[in-house]
């Protein structure tokens, strides 16, 4: 009778647990990938990037939940996402992308993922929303074109031979290191970018809202700010300016 009571009460507790308490063990599922070009990566992951030629998606998950996830190459691009109603309950899962040389990559949810190594391209688009983050180092023998939104974040060093694009929105919060050339930086709403040990030899942009920015500019800034914006500068620049509202610029 006792025995009979335990078991009872066991199961009477398993049926209250939440189901991510329930699974079965995770175990590692490999999906093949040739040429990709584009990853789009929504939910729950926690992904590192690893360059290299044997492309393919290592994703460690329970069976039952990797049954509901989309993971799958259409073209050039890949997708993995979970679209479960009760995904926001779920741990974040382990995955490791091996890729070539991606040019484009969309994070979303909560997705978040890190860089091996350094990562080598011609040029990378980053693209940012909801809760996502991004960590890595990138150099590009062309360009690298950052946009982030919503409450996501990226920490990153950026070395591009031709030209960074930055655009920020929402409370987008950006720290960067590295050095480009030319760029161009769009930001409003009460984004915010940390980038003073990121030097350009020509800066192009335009704040408004209660954007904040910090930054290194060697040669050329060109900036209009409007409402509260702030954009404060490292270096001897040549400055031309176009402000409104109380919106302001300055020398550190």
């Amino acid at each position: 009778m006792k025995n009979i009571l335990v078991k009872a009460l066991f199961l009477g507790i398993i049926g209250v647990l939440p189901v991510s308490m329930a699974w079965s063990q995770s175990s590692v599922h490999t999906v093949v990938l040739q040429d990709v070009l584009s990853v789009d990566v929504e939910g729950r992951f926690d992904v590192q990037v690893v360059q290299g030629l044997e492309e393919k998606a290592e994703i460690e998950a329970p069976a039952e939940v990797f049954m509901k996830m989309k993971a799958k190459q259409s073209g050039k691009s890949f997708e993995l996402s979970i679209k479960d109603k009760d995904a926001r309950t779920y741990s974040p899962f382990k995955v490791t992308l091996t890729l070539k040389h991606p040019e484009k990559i969309n994070l979303e949810g909560a997705a978040k993922m890190k860089l091996a190594d350094v990562f080598t391209c011609k040029k990378l688009s980053l693209e940012l929303e909801d809760e996502s983050a991004f960590d890595g180092e990138i150099r590009a023998s062309e360009s690298v074109s950052v946009d982030v939104e919503g409450h996501a974040s990226l920490k990153a060093s950026i070395n591009a031979v031709k030209y960074c694009k930055m655009e920020l929105s929402g409370y987008a919060a950006v720290q960067l290191n590295g050095y480009a050339p030319s760029t161009n930086l769009s930001q409003k709403d009460a984004s915010k970018l940390e980038a003073r040990n990121f030097r350009t030899d020509k800066l192009d942009a335009k704040l408004s809202n209660h954007a904040t920015a910090g930054i290194t500019v060697n040669s050329t800034l060109n900036v209009t700010v409007e409402d509260a914006a702030v954009l404060q500068y490292d270096g001897a620049p040549k400055t031309k300016v176009n402000s409104s509202g109380v919106a302001k610029v300055s020398a550190y």
